[in-house]
């Protein structure tokens, strides 16, 4: 059986948050936020999304990024992470 990969849409103009089982474990704190905007759930990490989210609306290109580091309150203690992820725009 193969495990399940985190996954995180972020749906519509809202920019609200739609995630899967395996990513409340990276969430910590944070869940549950489904059906919150981005822009409120994850506000101390959106300086880092919001420039490549606005990237993807004027290019409707995709956009990756390897090994960014963030910090996150993992209930009892901070975890440092580093995340390489797609970030990918469904402009149709």
């Amino acid at each position: 059986m193969m495990g399940m990969h985190p996954s995180v849409p972020l749906w519509g103009e809202g920019i609200v948050v739609v995630y899967n089982e395996a990513y409340t474990q990276i969430l910590g704190i944070l869940h549950p936020c489904m059906g919150s905007s981005a822009r409120v759930a994850l506000r101390d990490y959106w300086g880092h999304f919001e420039p490549i989210i606005q990237y993807n609306k004027a290019t409707g290109r995709t956009m990756a990024e390897n090994d960014l580091p963030l910090f996150l309150d993992k209930l009892s203690y901070f975890e440092e992470i580093f995340f390489s992820f797609q970030f990918i725009t469904d402009i149709g």
